[in-house]
């Protein structure tokens, strides 16, 4: 997986003052309840011989997690009792607030789908969890390969889910990574395997973008890869499967009808321009889930929408070259009904699926209580402007 980029250079900027004044040895054990940490790496950092040959594994493992286990290093640091400590969290928190915001621009990327709008293809399901069997047993590669938007990741995270596969997996979430970037994540995999007992784990590797990356995942003995590229080099090492490209009509209906207001009595079944708004977006599962969250309620709002999705400058037509619609400006449709003040809270969040922030660091950010967080965040969600995950 990873930390951002940015977080990358907050951690090496600050590297020398976290060493010194961290005391990593005694934040083992809540680094482990924070899932920062396994208790296997715990182990080994117990056994490092001083502070220093500690901090610097502890700083090496921490790099190597997502945004959000950065935060929580960052929680940990502030509830600490020493005041130096309490303050470099809070420095670093906000050092990562704000830089998050400067590096990203809001349309970087693309918000996953609610889970509300999973839609399950079992023969799709079947077939990855046949295969994830067979590799399990044998070794193997796996590739499920698709449009963006598709349904990979889902189809993939359904099936490892059906089979229990927790314990025994790491999953990393390249997308649009540098080269240079993508080989220093991958020794420090080589180095966390040499002292595990993760050699024979399954590897995932969600959203590759670069064909030329296929080479580096050779390592994995066992390995399912998502991108949406499928070349003739592919074939002889994985077993492809393809993704269905989109929804069919009245799979497209489902997920409008499920994410339509109690008052919106807009007649969706045989509706010409509801057809044709699905016709032109390919039914694309996160295009439909967009289109949802917008409750559109007349013709008038749904031929606003056709000339939405068919509007292309220069600009959005290379950005957008895999679509042959503008998805981004139906995104920024949905953002544009907020009011205003929502749409300065969401502007601030940047929150797409290549960074998770704690629900206590938005809770700081906007100033605002923790229920009222979560009400707007639930209505952000429902928009499809991001994915918030209230289950804990």
């Amino acid at each position: 997986m990873g930390v951002s980029d940015y977080i990358d250079g907050i951690i090496e900027q600050n590297y020398k003052t976290i060493l010194s004044d961290v005391p990593f040895k005694d934040i083992l054990v809540v680094s482990t309840g924070s899932h920062i940490l396994t208790t296997k790496e715990v182990d080994r950092l117990k056994k490092c011989n001083d502070h220093e040959e500690a901090g610097f594994e502890y700083l090496k493992i921490l790099q190597s997690r997502s945004d959000s286990d950065f935060f929580k290093f960052c929680d940990i640091l502030k509830s600490s009792e020493v005041a130096n400590v309490q303050d470099l969290g809070l420095t670093l928190e906000k050092e990562a607030n704000e830089k998050g915001q400067a590096h990203d621009k809001l349309l970087r990327g693309l918000p996953d789908t609610p889970d509300s709008d999973y839609v399950s293809r079992e023969e799709f399901n079947k077939t990855i969890c046949d295969q994830l069997k067979q590799i399990d047993q044998r070794g193997g590669r796996i590739l499920v390969h698709g449009m963006p938007g598709s349904g990979k990741t889902i189809a993939v995270y359904q099936a490892q889910n059906d089979l229990f596969i927790h314990n025994d997996y790491m999953q990393w979430d390249l997308g649009d990574i540098s080269e240079q970037k993508l080989l220093a994540k991958l020794r420090g995999l080589a180095t966390e395997i040499e002292n595990t007992e993760k050699s024979d784990a399954l590897f995932v590797f969600d959203d590759i973008w670069n064909q030329e990356y296929f080479q580096y995942l050779a390592f994995a003995n066992k390995s399912i890869v998502t991108s949406r590229f499928n070349s003739m080099k592919n074939k002889n090492s994985y077993s492809c499967i393809p993704a269905k490209e989109k929804f069919t009509f009245d799979e497209a209906i489902q997920v409008l009808q499920k994410r339509r207001s109690n008052d919106n009595n807009y007649t969706l079944i045989n509706n010409s321009i509801v057809k044709d708004v699905i016709s032109r977006c390919k039914a694309l599962p996160l295009a439909i889930s967009v289109i949802g969250g917008l409750n559109l309620q007349s013709d008038e709002d749904w031929q606003d929408l056709v000339k939405t999705i068919t509007c292309k400058d220069l600009e959005t037509e290379e950005l957008l070259k895999d679509y042959s619609f503008n998805l981004f400006a139906t995104f920024q449709l949905s953002v544009d009904q907020l009011d205003q003040r929502d749409q300065q809270l969401f502007r601030s969040l940047v929150v797409f699926k290549a960074v998770q922030i704690p629900l206590q660091s938005i809770i700081a950010l906007w100033g605002i209580n923790k229920v009222m967080v979560k009400t707007k965040l639930q209505k952000l969600n429902q928009r499809s402007l991001l994915k918030f995950d209230d289950s804990g």
